[in-house]
């Protein structure tokens, strides 16, 4: 599958608009329709595609591998976004990609807490400074003393 090799080289910008919608649409396209083995309809093109060795798990081990780099790189929100879905939706073939799901899930929890936490310092900072505006330092620094927002000399 060319996706997964394309992912593999990580040729793509993973982070742009159009190739989302690229990635998405190559998965997402039906094409022609047959029946597979335990009585599963399967796009005609994705054949074989969960064996054992197959583009499916290919594609499970690459998102797996993608996941551990994007796991230290929190500013690659797009490209967790995009992967994230991708996993989610090959979860309902492999079982490995449902846990890969999980873990791109994590990623955005954990950026999302981070976001929150940061917005909530700078609404504060911003609070205390529109407070004390105006006022004498010496009474600003006894404030921020007072508030634990700085330590005493």
């Amino acid at each position: 599958m060319r996706l997964c090799a394309a992912l593999h080289d990580r040729v793509l910008p993973l982070g742009h608009p159009a190739v989302r919608t690229l990635v998405l649409q190559s998965l997402f396209q039906m094409g022609s329709l047959c029946r597979g083995s335990k009585e599963r309809v399967y796009p005609e093109h994705r054949t074989g595609w969960d064996a054992e060795g197959g583009a499916l798990e290919a594609l499970g081990y690459e998102l797996e591998r993608l996941a551990e780099q994007l796991d230290d790189t929190p500013r690659d929100h797009d490209a967790v976004l995009l992967l994230g879905e991708v996993a989610a939706y090959l979860g309902d073939w492999a079982p490995l990609c449902n846990s890969v799901a999980r873990r791109f899930a994590a990623m955005t929890s954990r950026a999302a807490d981070g976001l929150v936490s940061w917005l909530g310092t700078e609404l504060q900072a911003r609070e205390h400074v529109l407070a004390w505006a105006g006022k004498p330092l010496w009474s600003v620094l006894f404030l921020a003393e007072q508030h634990a927002l700085i330590k005493p000399a």
